[in-house]
């Protein structure tokens, strides 16, 4: 089954994520919806956006695997 992505800012977006079931599942769309976003609008203020990628590089890795926390 194919999911429609969807994007983070849509007022959707909860609702979406609070409708998969697993916390894996979950933080991987969070995830990829941040990083669509973050290329997204890059050109825009590419300062702001680095910076927000280096942060969810760092969350990422500080809580690998635990989805909990990352949700």
């Amino acid at each position: 089954m194919t999911v429609a992505p969807i994007s983070l800012i849509d007022q959707d977006f909860d609702i979406f994520i609070d409708g998969l079931r697993s916390n894996k599942s979950k933080a991987s769309e969070m995830e990829h919806a941040i990083r669509h976003h973050i290329s997204e609008y890059y050109d825009k203020d590419p300062e702001y956006y680095k910076s927000l990628s280096q942060k969810l590089e760092e969350l990422l890795k500080e809580n690998n695997g635990k989805w909990d926390v990352i949700v």
